[in-house]
């Protein structure tokens, strides 16, 4: 059941009312519908982790082997005094520039603008939380657009901006446009990929080092208005 949204008086309010549990409801049939595909898929190439559970562990987005190597580089970058974070946040918009604040030194910090019950922002969501996972020490963070930057529009979504030392250093409208890939079918992999294009990662899982991260880098649509920059 969708969460209760606060309540308004009058038509207006029942309306608006309204159409926020509709977007709650759409973003939920979403998810779901996206944990149903990563299922399939795995029972399609024979997974065995998959194929031994009737439903899919959104806990246990890696296989069992993974997870210990990525327990391992954990534990690396814990003794190693490094950042790790390891999940993707969900902060208020207000919080965005607190976070930003705090960042530790020389670490990067990606920020999904989501737009709520927008499929590609319910799906950049989904595949964040497995990239984050993976590559614990970067931080992905997820806010909702519409309060950071209102009236963004639409078709600069999917939409991702990495900072380094409080500085915005990617700019990412519609970022689809350089994964190769439909807008609505993009996958762990096309993400990462994009982050390693922008030099965030290697390919190998290590962190990117200081000569390899980028000057500055933005990304930019001539089709469409939806350029953005935040966290002055």
């Amino acid at each position: 059941m969708p969460k209760r949204m606060a309540e308004q008086t009058g038509p207006k309010g029942v309306i608006a009312d309204f159409k926020a549990a509709q977007a709650v409801m759409r973003q939920e049939r979403l998810v779901e519908q996206l944990k149903r595909e990563a299922m399939l898929n795995r029972l399609a190439v024979g997974d065995p982790v998959a194929e031994a559970k009737v439903a899919f562990d959104e806990t246990d987005p890696v296989d069992s082997d993974e997870e210990e190597i990525l327990n391992m580089y954990r534990n690396k970058l814990i003794q190693q005094s490094m950042p790790v974070w390891g999940s993707l946040e969900r902060l208020a918009a207000g919080m965005v520039g607190v976070a930003l604040e705090e960042q530790p030194k020389d670490s990067w910090m990606v920020v999904h603008l989501r737009r709520i019950g927008y499929e590609v922002s319910v799906r950049m969501d989904f595949i964040l939380e497995e990239v984050a996972v993976r590559r614990p020490w970067i931080r992905f963070v997820s806010t909702d657009v519409d309060q950071l930057l209102p009236g963004f529009a639409a078709e600069g979504l999917p939409a991702l901006a990495c900072f380094k030392n409080g500085e915005q250093l990617v700019n990412g409208v519609r970022v689809t446009d350089e994964m190769t890939v439909h807008s609505s079918r993009f996958e762990v992999e096309h993400v990462e990929n994009w982050l390693v294009s922008k030099g965030l990662l290697h390919k190998a899982m290590t962190p990117v080092s200081e000569t390899s991260a980028p000057k500055h880098v933005t990304t930019e649509s001539a089709d469409h208005d939806s350029d953005f920059s935040f966290g002055d």
